[in-house]
C-alpha cells in the first residue's frame, strides 16, 4: 500500500482497506481475469485471474477466491485457493485460509492461519 493511501484507509472485516479501492461486494459472485494498476478488495466470491501491477489486494473475511493472484500487496482474511506472487507483502491474517505457494518480499503469518502450499522468500526488487 502506498504512503499516500494511509490517510485514507478504512477498516472493514478486521482489514485495513485504502478508502478508494475498487471493491467486488459480498453479494456479488465473479469468474473473470481482473488487470490493472488500482487497489482492489474482494468481500464475494471470486474466480479467475487477479493481475495488478502497483496495486494491492484484500480479500476480505468472508470473500472466497479461486485465482491466481499478482499484486504489490496480498492482505487476506478470507479463503483464497491459488498462487500468490507479490511485489511486496504477503499478510495471512488469523482468520485467513489459503492453499497455494506464496512468492514475496516480505510474508506474515498470523497464528491461526491455515496455510497450505510452499513460501519462497525474494529480495525486494526482483
Amino acid at each position: 500500500m502506498a504512503k499516500s493511501d494511509d490517510a485514507n484507509i478504512l477498516e472493514a472485516g478486521g482489514s485495513e482497506i485504502p478508502a478508494r479501492a475498487s471493491r467486488l461486494g459480498p453479494g456479488l459472485t465473479s469468474k473473470a481475469e481482473i488487470t490493472g494498476r488500482d487497489d482492489l478488495v474482494i468481500q464475494g466470491q471470486f474466480k479467475g485471474l487477479i493481475a495488478l501491477s502497483g496495486g494491492s489486494l484484500t480479500i476480505d473475511r468472508n470473500a472466497v477466491v479461486e485465482a491466481e493472484v499478482e499484486a504489490a500487496d496480498v492482505i487476506i482474511h478470507g479463503a483464497l485457493t491459488g498462487d500468490i506472487r507479490a511485489s511486496g507483502r504477503a499478510f495471512l491474517a488469523a482468520s485467513s485460509r489459503v492453499k497455494g505457494n506464496i512468492s514475496a518480499v516480505q510474508i506474515t503469518i498470523q497464528d491461526g492461519a491455515m496455510f497450505r502450499g510452499a513460501i519462497s522468500m525474494k529480495p525486494k526488487g526482483d
